[in-house]
């Protein structure tokens, strides 16, 4: 098309230049010039706003005077109606470094900052059919108990259905997201952190468990290899600190002792 539209729009040209040369005003003669101007000044150029070009992993959804039009998908040149126009959700706006992603990325609590790969916009209105990753950040929630859980939540996700992504909700990236965190919250409501059965081992204890061996561990890996000889209340002050460390839910403070500890 856009070969066969330059070379129309070449001749058109010519034509209507051949007319207005030739100083003739019969009818053919100006039927022609009108013919060439109209395609040569008018249809040619209106013709080019059908072109289109997609990248791998990209789509367009199109609309002809509101209605839905069709989906091209898949790298190409294309050509369509002239008249088509390219939709996208208008609000969907990325930060630099979030989603459109192909895998892997950060997230915060906005659906801007949730998906990573992709640029700050999606331009021409252009949707990514890219696998991307929505790392959505901490929360509490209580679990079946009443205990409260900090849990996040990570999804690899792609666009499958680009109309109803584009038609169904307002803002795709923000509609996920926040089906991520309902159905997160509604999935450890259902079950309890720390299970009472008999057959079950208790997270706490798990934890305490784990704690304490390895805790062992290394005051047997510094005595058996002699890097320091510990009195016993050196090791209770050690093992106070390690037991801290594991088992603590926030991340530990650094203490600088710039003296004897007694």
């Amino acid at each position: 098309m856009l070969i066969l539209d330059v070379f129309l729009m070449i001749v058109t040209v010519a034509g209507f230049v051949f007319g207005t040369s030739s100083g003739k005003t019969d009818a053919g003669t100006i039927v022609l010039m009108v013919v060439c101007g109209l395609y040569a000044f008018l249809i040619g150029p209106i013709l080019f706003a059908g072109l289109k070009v997609l990248k791998p992993n990209e789509a367009m959804v199109l609309t002809l005077f509101g209605n839905y039009h069709g989906t091209l998908r898949g790298p190409g040149f294309f050509f369509v109606n002239p008249f088509v126009a390219s939709v996208c959700p208008s609000n969907v706006q990325l930060s630099s470094g979030s989603i459109p992603l192909p895998i892997g990325e950060t997230g915060s609590s906005s659906a801007a900052h949730k998906t990573h790969g992709a640029s700050s916009k999606q331009a021409s209105k252009k949707i990514s059919l890219k696998a991307m990753t929505l790392n959505n950040e901490k929360q509490k929630v209580n679990d079946a108990l009443g205990n409260p859980v900090i849990i996040s939540i990570v999804v690899i996700w792609r666009v499958v259905n680009t109309a109803k992504a584009v038609f169904n909700v307002d803002n795709y990236f923000e509609f996920l997201s926040i089906q991520c965190d309902s159905a997160a919250r509604n999935i450890v409501r259902l079950y309890p952190y720390d299970a009472s059965e008999e057959d079950i081992i208790a997270a706490r204890q798990m934890i305490v468990e784990g704690a304490v061996g390895m805790v062992e561990m290394a005051l047997a890996k510094l005595s058996d290899r002699n890097i320091v000889n510990l009195d016993e209340e050196r090791k209770a002050t050690m093992v106070s600190n390690l037991l801290v460390v594991l088992c603590a839910n926030k991340d530990p403070q650094p203490i600088v002792n710039t003296g004897s500890i007694y």
